[in-house]
């Protein structure tokens, strides 16, 4: 009976281990991200795409909300987090944490643990922004 109970409670800590998120290094993410466009969802609901954004080479970015509107920005390493500025907020810095889960790639900003987004798509596809955008 006690070896049932240990085996049970091995399973049940090596699942519990195996669904926390794995912390993900700006520069694993930098690897993933760059060339690329992804495509972002709120955590809770996967189905509501909060935007897009295309990593270029040199840390440049360019971001694209959900209403189709357009901004440049950059981002750097600082510690474990990718921080982000763009043109139309430029004193503005938003640093993300990246992990990974066995659902995929999750941002959460810095000083607000309820802001969680997920990766929802990835493509070698540009941004399709009208050249009017802000920011562009």
């Amino acid at each position: 009976m006690r070896s049932r109970a240990a085996t049970v409670l091995s399973l049940c800590l090596a699942a519990a281990a195996a669904a926390q998120p794995r912390a993900t290094s700006p520069d694993e993410f930098r690897a993933f991200a760059e060339g690329r466009t992804l495509r972002f969802a709120a955590a809770e609901d996967p189905a509501r795409i909060v935007g897009a954004e295309q990593y270029l080479p040199g840390g440049r970015v360019i971001w694209q909300d959900a209403a189709g509107r357009c901004v440049r920005g950059a981002w750097r390493a600082r510690g474990q987090a990718a921080c982000f500025t763009y043109a139309d907020a430029p004193d503005r810095e938003l640093c993300w944490r990246f992990a990974r889960d066995e659902q995929g790639l999750l941002a959460t900003l810095e000083g607000d643990d309820a802001a969680i987004l997920r990766v929802v798509g990835a493509s070698s596809r540009p941004l399709s922004c009208a050249p009017s955008g802000a920011g562009v």
